[in-house]
């Protein structure tokens, strides 16, 4: 039986993601919920890698990332989730911005358990902290042909970018190795790496959060 979670990582935004936990309540029937707090040395990438585990462990068979930050406005919003899945036989479902609408691809989306097993349990690439990981594979899932954009469904973000929100302590922390993921990102690329195509990393051994 297909059973949709949502993985929603915060920090020190109680009363945001009261207000994300408020509008699943009210326009979805989800009852996998995984959320944790973002607690240092770890990168946001390690621990949505985590988060993804648990979710598929505890019984998903598919997962969507949101934000803190984000609202969900749509009835149905779950099933109508699914059935993008299920017209699309894609394996990978982005999720537009609705007030952003010229967001780049891949900043919240949802994906199979097949996606996560063909990635080797590992849904972002361990190379980055926090940017540029989302990106990699969304650009791997387009690659592959695995790809659908769920056009008449979406998320409504009170981000800084949006003008809902201004500059707080998860922002900056978010910011702390961005400098670090630039030069990630460049290198990657520069070798032509991409999360799902291989599985290279670039930077191996300690990361700078873990000193």
């Amino acid at each position: 039986m297909d059973q949709l979670a949502i993985i929603t990582p915060s920090y020190m935004r109680p009363v945001e993601l009261a207000r994300l936990d408020l509008s699943l309540e009210e326009n979805t029937r989800v009852s996998l919920l995984v959320q944790k707090e973002f607690v240092e040395p770890r990168s946001l990438v390690e621990l949505l890698n985590e988060m993804t585990e648990e979710a598929f462990q505890i019984g998903a068979s598919h997962v969507a990332y949101l934000s803190d930050l984000c609202v969900v406005t749509e009835e149905n919003f779950d099933t109508r989730l699914m059935d993008v899945f299920k017209q699309s036989g894609a394996d990978f479902v982005d999720l537009p911005i609705r007030n952003q609408p010229n967001a780049k691809a891949g900043c919240f989306w949802a994906v199979t358990k097949k996606f996560w097993l063909d990635l080797e349990c590992t849904i972002q690439c361990p190379d980055y902290y926090h940017f540029y990981a989302d990106t990699e594979t969304a650009m791997y899932a387009q690659e592959s042909g695995r790809y659908a954009v769920a056009s008449n469904l979406g998320v409504e973000l009170h981000h800084v970018n949006t003008g809902l929100a201004k500059p707080d302590q998860t922002h900056s922390a978010s910011r702390s190795h961005k400098k670090w993921d630039d030069e990630v990102w460049r290198e990657r690329q520069a070798r032509e790496f991409l999360w799902g195509r291989s599985f290279r990393l670039v930077r191996k051994g300690d990361k700078p959060w873990h000193s």
